[in-house]
């Protein structure tokens, strides 16, 4: 095969999977054009990715033999929304609510088209209508996909009314085709309308006809977007700002009645449109520019440079590649311990994670900038940070150790903690607007900051600990030597973890006081957060008391691990309490998963304190029959600094 024939495949790779643009039209001012939904103001790529997350749960989408990006699929709705009738996009997750509604499917957990769906609304409308009757906490799994498919609908339909007026007006309408022509919008026939009764030149039953048209589409129009709000308040987005009034409007209120300033914009943005549908490329990018210079000089205090630094964050995908580098870190130290080269592997691995780590911080500087908060105000950008306070942990560690536990701990916890957030990350905006109570970057600053770094100590002491196990059990020859070290670090770091833990709790009963009028009412996660602190203290206890051996430190530390997994997760699924703002009742299977997985690591390390047993009855044997001294030494009394 000639070079370029090997290019022009490599070639339409990319572009298919989307990683090179060929000769598509560029849609880059369409990502910084500002944008208002779910409470904040967003650039249009975000709003692109959130919107398509939502309705098909993917970030891309593919469009017969196209894989079109977010942004690239946004425009097709916008501008060409008879064709994004027929995109199969709509994620469905239950077969049961296909029968309910009677429609014909292929398979559950598949995407179809909005066209598709049509017949079946008004049945799903009334099965909606009855689920909302339900209280949220007593809806079963149908109920629940029910809303689910019903919210998705409604948005997407928002999405294709937003140029509504711009839509042809099809068939058997009362204007004349040679007057009117057969590819005529509502626009034309209301500009038509209002021109002929200026001049006064048709006759009445003709103008009476075309005035009971429009008011049809009007309402039509209308009730496309507004038929939903019973339970969902809020339009799917607004680009116009209105000089009166916080909320912005959409493109079709606008058109029916907005400013002079409203109205250039708009102007702007439908020539976008029809350069966008006439494959225009210049037209398009100069039109976008052009729309996008209005807004923002319509807006006050928009917020210019963090819409370009949420762009360039969502572009970069900085957490993606921070999680590969820690992966390929954590396999770096596999190999250290396995390999003949454990020195080389050893130094990559070192290399990956400060990598991994300083991408990481990077992206949680850019969250920082764009929020104008602390870095921990949801539980996803808890997750964020407890991998980040993982591997900080682990540099520091493995900086007076050397003994890549460590490297292994920090780059196995922030893999496992970047995968978690990555698919929340998928549920929709994970860079909202904050619930009233948490409105404080004080407390967020000292409460929520101090309380995660808790968290983030007392996990990456359970994933040390699991590195000792392991290797104990599969490497014995190779750890003989390293567990005194390995107890002073899991030592040292439940010490952090208990510092912050304990001042990070009482940090929140002062805030739980200013903002409930209580220290402590025994809410969930104030329990939760309470069973980290006495248990990190129960295993300094036990450590410093000589009741903890060398493998009951490190089977301790993993239950610490599911403990603060409980209070960090788990409290959400009983559902009770103050602390609302944090509930997600998705989590349950797999939280026991995880537990049950982690209860496995401790039945190893118990199979570890057997092993040991074994041996020791072994050479006390041996010193025997020898006539040498007698092993004085137990399986549970091992002290740092014994040899």
């Amino acid at each position: 095969m000639s070079r370029q024939a090997v290019l022009t495949i490599l070639l339409s790779t990319c572009v298919s999977m989307g990683l090179l643009a060929g000769e598509e039209l560029d849609l880059g001012e369409l990502s910084f054009l500002p944008v208002q939904s779910g409470g904040r103001v967003m650039p249009g790529d975000t709003f692109a990715r959130v919107s398509l997350l939502n309705l098909s749960g993917k970030s891309s989408v593919k469009i017969g033999e196209q894989r079109l990006s977010a942004l690239d699929w946004l425009a097709r709705v916008l501008f060409k929304p008879l064709a994004a009738r027929e995109d199969a996009v709509i994620l469905v997750e239950s077969a049961e609510l296909l029968d309910a509604m009677g429609l014909a499917y292929e398979k559950e957990r598949e995407r179809y088209s909005f066209a598709f769906f049509e017949p079946g609304i008004p049945r799903l409308r009334q099965l909606a209508n009855a689920a909302f009757q339900v209280e949220s906490s007593s809806r079963d799994r149908f109920e629940r996909q029910t809303i689910e498919l019903y919210g998705r609908l409604a948005y997407f339909e928002g999405l294709l009314l937003s140029f509504g007026f711009l839509q042809p007006v099809g068939a058997g309408f009362s204007i004349p085709d040679a007057e009117l022509g057969p590819e005529a919008t509502w626009d034309d026939a209301l500009q038509w309308y209002a021109q002929a009764v200026r001049e006064e030149t048709q006759p009445a039953e003709i103008m009476a006809a075309v005035q009971r048209q429009l008011s049809s589409w009007q309402e039509s129009l209308t009730n496309g977007q507004l038929r939903y709000l019973d339970h969902f308040q809020h339009f799917p987005f607004s680009i116009f700002p209105h000089p009166e009034q916080d909320a912005w409007q959409g493109p079709w209120m606008v058109y029916m009645g907005g400013t002079t300033e409203q109205a250039t914009a708009l102007a702007s943005l439908r020539a976008a449109r029809e350069a966008y549908r006439a494959g225009d490329a210049n037209l398009l990018s100069t039109s976008l520019r052009d729309t996008r210079t209005l807004l923002e000089g319509q807006a006050e205090d928009l917020p210019t440079e963090n819409l370009q630094r949420e762009v360039r964050y969502n572009r970069l995908d900085l957490f993606f590649w921070a999680n590969i580098l820690y992966v390929a870190a954590m396999l770096c130290c596999a190999f250290s311990w396995l390999g003949k080269r454990g020195k080389a592997a050893y130094l990559l691995a070192a290399i990956l994670l400060i990598a991994g780590f300083a991408i990481h911080s990077y992206g949680m500087f850019l969250r920082i900038q764009i929020k104008g908060r602390p870095p921990v105000t949801t539980l996803y950008e808890s997750m964020l940070f407890v991998a980040w306070v993982g591997v900080f942990l682990a540099l520091l560690v493995e900086r007076v150790s050397k003994k890549s536990f460590a490297l292994f701990g920090g780059s196995l916890l922030a893999s496992a903690l970047l995968f978690v957030a990555s698919r929340y990350a998928s549920d929709g905006d994970h860079i909202g607007v904050l619930v009233a109570v948490l409105d404080s970057n004080f407390w967020l600053s000292t409460h929520v900051t101090t309380v995660t770094i808790g968290y983030g100590a007392t996990l990456f002491a359970a994933a040390l600990a699991h590195a000792g196990i392991l290797m104990h059990l599969f490497l014995p020859d190779r750890t003989r030597a390293l567990r005194v070290d390995l107890r002073r670090m899991l030592y040292g770091v439940v010490c952090f973890a208990l510092v912050f833990s304990f001042v990070g709790t009482v940090l929140g009963g002062i805030w739980a006081d200013q903002s409930w009028g209580r220290f402590w009412g025994w809410d969930p996660k104030e329990n939760g957060a309470l069973l980290i602190v006495l248990w990190n203290a129960f295993l300094l206890h036990g450590r410093m008391g000589g009741h903890l051996g060398k493998n009951g430190m490190a089977i301790g530390c993993v239950l610490g691990g599911i403990i603060t997994t409980w209070a960090w997760w788990g409290v959400n699924l009983l559902n009770t309490g103050l602390h609302s703002y944090g509930f997600d009742d998705g989590i349950g299977r797999n939280l026991m998963l995880f537990i049950g997985a982690e209860t496995l690591v401790i039945a190893l390390g118990f199979v570890a304190v057997w092993i040991d047993a074994e041996r020791l009855a072994v050479r006390k044997s041996l010193n025997r029959d020898k006539g040498g001294p007698s092993v004085k030494e137990s399986p549970s009394s091992f002290q740092p600094g014994s040899k």
